[in-house]
């Protein structure tokens, strides 16, 4: 049984492709028969099982998919071959519309692309950007300017805030916390109730645990870190 149908009368072009809105066709979850929704390329970008939903100025594109009880709202845009499932949440700002080329820049707007992946019970929000292979899952929590790409994972209870970038190899995870215009990169690892803060980076395998905080310089596990 569908839950939700395409309105073919109500389109839009988001970067070049043609999006169509959505009304529900049924109950579930907190969306009620007629509702409208966001924007989707086809019905292959979100899942008719489940109570997965994309809110009205959230968009999903190409092969993109959100499924499962994940949710989509506010200003967001989801592409690429990126999959948002289980119960994760992301979602953007209210401020803005969403128009043939999103402005990434604005800091409300969430974007979740390459091959991506949001899930579990993660929460992906205001201005938050998860690129490449990059993943959120468990109870972990990504927003305002962050970054996150590479290969780079952020799970447990984990929170990645502030204009922090995560890349490469490296991982967030326990109750750690990276934010400010901390960096993490070449399979840096904060874990346990490790907090990284300021300007601080993290690198070259180096792994900070325990309860221990650093607000700035570099840590590295290579021996000649100024060459990278």
């Amino acid at each position: 049984m569908k839950k939700y149908r395409l309105l073919k009368n109500e389109s839009l072009k988001i970067c070049g492709r043609t999006v169509y809105r959505i009304i529900s066709l049924a109950d579930f979850g907190d969306v009620r028969k007629g509702d409208i929704g966001g924007f989707i390329e086809s019905e292959s970008n979100l899942s008719h099982s489940g109570r997965a939903w994309v809110g009205k100025s959230a968009v999903v594109i190409e092969s993109a998919v959100v499924k499962d009880n994940a949710n989509v709202s506010g200003l967001a845009v989801i592409h690429g071959f990126a999959a948002v499932y289980g119960n994760a949440s992301v979602s953007g700002g209210s401020e803005g519309r969403i128009n043939d080329t999103p402005d990434y820049l604005n800091r409300e707007y969430v974007e979740i692309g390459g091959f991506a992946s949001v899930y579990d019970n993660a929460n992906v929000r205001h201005g938050a950007k998860i690129y490449q292979y990059g993943k959120v899952f468990g109870n972990a929590k990504v927003s305002n300017r962050a970054v996150v790409k590479g290969f780079a994972e952020i799970c447990g209870h984990s929170v990645v805030s502030g204009n922090a970038r995560i890349t490469d190899h490296s991982a967030v995870s326990g109750n750690a916390i990276v934010k400010g215009y901390a960096f993490l990169k070449n399979c840096a690892a904060v874990k346990g109730n490790a907090v990284v803060t300021g300007d601080a980076v993290v690198m070259g395998n180096y792994v900070l645990g325990g309860a221990k905080r650093v607000s700035k310089g570099v840590l590295s596990g290579l021996r000649n870190p100024r060459y990278l």
